[in-house]
């Protein structure tokens, strides 16, 4: 039985990733139609299914009928998903997944990984942050050490506020090199050659719905680089751990690939692997570090979106 999977706003880069995937699947029951959130009355051009496809603009709810799910890849926060509303409130039972930057949606949809742990009535669905989404896969493999708090620091670069936001550091870091004053900012700061210590906004909750049984906290940077995510993970266990056995837990998580370091977030680009590099445990072995790296186009994003769309139909 055929699928119809309609893409908002298929021309962002995390629309353009999640063709891109579900191309390389190669699955012909799976038909993917867009439509752009534009005020721009104009069609405008998207690859589909390997070749250039006219977008149209989204004009009322019955323009998304037919759709088995809906997947809005919109990366800016005020875009106007008004008549997506309409056909969610209409549709309940269709699953709405929020891939892209979305605020102004009104209800918060539920924050999620690759999977679902509840159905939420209506069915909208959140990819949460690539940070977020890392830990998940890490911690889903131990929780049988008995994870008593769990504490994140994310390093996002620019590319997590879309792609218009790679042309704005390019322009920074030429004002910087050139000695002139910066003009245009990402998120109100300076990114080139810097880091910046941001808010950080819906990930507490988040995280706290992710592991409602364990104390959490979130520490959110925006550094000077153009892609690429890297998450420092601490969790502390009820007892010791063994390090060898650790390893081999780590080894059998097929969404994790070990490393050391040195290594750099450019690893990373277009894989679909969490690279894993665990740090010191502290002496009493209940404490334990890792560095999680991931393209967060695809791990928290277009290949989240699509494993997410596996397991909904």
């Amino acid at each position: 039985m055929s699928r119809v999977l309609t893409l908002i706003d298929p021309d962002t880069l995390i629309g353009r990733e999640f063709i891109r995937l579900v191309d390389e699947a190669g699955d012909s029951s799976v038909e993917v139609r867009a439509f752009h959130t534009s005020t721009d009355e104009e069609h405008q051009v998207a690859e589909l299914a390997g070749e250039a496809s006219v977008v149209i603009p989204m004009k009322q709810p019955e323009d998304l009928e037919g759709s088995s799910i809906v997947i809005v890849a919109s990366d800016d926060p005020d875009a106007d998903l008004g008549t997506v509303k309409d056909f969610a409130t209409l549709n309940p039972q269709i699953p709405l997944i929020f891939a892209g930057n979305v605020e102004n949606f009104g209800q918060r949809a539920l924050p999620v990984g690759a999977k679902t742990r509840e159905w939420p009535d209506p069915a909208w669905l959140r990819i949460a942050h690539p940070c977020l989404v890392a830990a998940e896969v890490l911690i889903d493999g131990l929780t049988h050490l008995g994870i008593e708090s769990v504490a994140i620091t994310a390093l996002e670069p620019v590319s997590a506020f879309g792609g218009p936001a790679i042309e704005v550091l390019a322009q920074q870091a030429i004002a910087r090199l050139q000695g002139q004053a910066v003009e245009q900012l990402i998120e109100g700061h300076t990114a080139a050659f810097s880091t910046v210590l941001a808010e950080e906004g819906q990930l507490v909750e988040d995280a706290a719905i992710f592991w409602p049984n364990a104390q959490t906290t979130v520490t959110r940077l925006l550094c000077g680089s153009f892609h690429g995510h890297l998450t420092q993970v601490t969790i502390t266990c009820e007892h010791a751990v063994d390090r060898n056995e650790l390893f081999e837990t780590l080894e059998s998580q097929p969404m994790l690939a070990l490393a050391e370091a040195p290594i750099g977030t450019d690893s990373v680009i277009d894989a679909n692997q969490i690279i894993t590099i665990p740090g010191p445990s502290s002496t009493d072995d209940r404490h334990l570090t890792f560095t999680l790296m991931v393209d967060g186009l695809r791990i928290g994003g277009a290949l989240t979106a699509l494993q997410l769309v596996d397991s909904l139909t």
